[in-house]
């Protein structure tokens, strides 16, 4: 029963952090419809998001819950500085573009995914072998 609350309440909190990002950026009317604050929604969507993958890798019973973690949320973290590093260039594109950094940004980004897929691919194995 407790991996199944585990899975509920983690699987909630995703799709809440993505809700909380959804309607971030949304058009708004009126009063509050100066603009969506960014640093705002950057943090919700940071905090839900990996509190929901803190929730869903806990509900399991692993051999050592430690040590997976330690290698499991730099990893994490790494995805995160994806959306970020996206969101940023995607909202600064023509400023970028005019100062001729867009390609370093978008090779340094793809690099960073690289980096963390293979990073998920390593951890996967070493928890598929037993190793984690």
């Amino acid at each position: 029963m407790k991996i199944w609350i585990g899975l509920i309440c983690g699987i909630f909190l995703l799709l809440v952090s993505f809700w909380v990002l959804f309607h971030g950026y949304m058009p708004q009317v009126g009063v509050i419809g100066d603009g969506p604050n960014n640093t705002l929604v950057c943090y919700e969507f940071s905090i839900l998001f990996l509190s929901g993958i803190l929730t869903l890798s806990l509900s399991f019973n692993f051999k050592n819950k430690k040590l997976r973690l330690a290698w499991i949320m730099p990893n994490v973290f790494c995805y995160l500085l994806v959306i970020i590093f996206s969101t940023f260039v995607i909202e600064n594109f023509e400023g970028m573009k005019e100062i001729n950094r867009l390609t370093i940004w978008i090779v340094a980004n793809a690099a960073l995914l690289l980096i963390s897929v293979f990073g998920s691919f390593r951890i996967w194995d070493w928890i598929k072998t037993g190793k984690l």
